[in-house]
């Protein structure tokens, strides 16, 4: 078991304190700055979520500035994802951005399923599940080194499946 999940009940017991003590506080600050109560309360659950495992890991709790600290980042994080939702809403309102997107998908699938499976697993890893050199060369069992010079020959053969699928298609 991990040390750090175990918990006193004297830790228990400040949390307890600190939760009582500033979660209206908190909630007022995180409900002045975003446009409702169901995320004010999301938003100060979350905090105090990051609270509980910083007390774990660090064997202490934190105190009322670095609430505030947390719950001023966790809205920024709100804002951020926000902003980051509008964005695709409006390019998918767009006409004809997804006419043009379903056809650079057929083209994009086209090209993956015209490459070996190593090449198809490898860009999956990386571009559909948005994983890392390191956590792919883990899956994989391969060396760092190795995985980029795989990662650099599958990017190749699919830029050239790709481009020979387009010059098709205009033909």
């Amino acid at each position: 078991m991990n040390p750090n999940s175990v918990v006193t009940a004297a830790q228990r017991q400040a949390f307890t304190r600190l939760y009582e003590d500033q979660y209206e506080r908190l909630f007022r600050f995180v409900l002045r700055r975003v446009d409702n109560h169901a995320d004010a309360a999301d938003l100060t659950a979350e905090t105090f979520r990051r609270a509980w495992e910083r007390g774990l890991h660090e064997r202490t709790v934190p105190g009322s500035a670095w609430l505030f600290a947390t719950a001023r980042n966790t809205i920024g994080d709100l804002y951020r994802s926000r902003e980051r939702s509008g964005r695709l809403a409006t390019r998918l309102a767009e006409p004809g951005d997804l006419t043009s997107a379903v056809a650079d998908f057929d083209g994009v699938y086209g090209a993956l399923d015209s490459l070996a499976e190593a090449d198809r697993e490898l860009l999956r890893l990386r571009y559909w599940d948005d994983l890392d050199a390191a956590e792919i060369a883990g899956i994989l069992g391969v060396s760092a080194a190795a995985l980029w010079v795989r990662l650099h020959r599958a990017r190749r053969r699919f830029s050239e499946s790709y481009k020979s699928i387009e010059r098709g298609s205009t033909s």
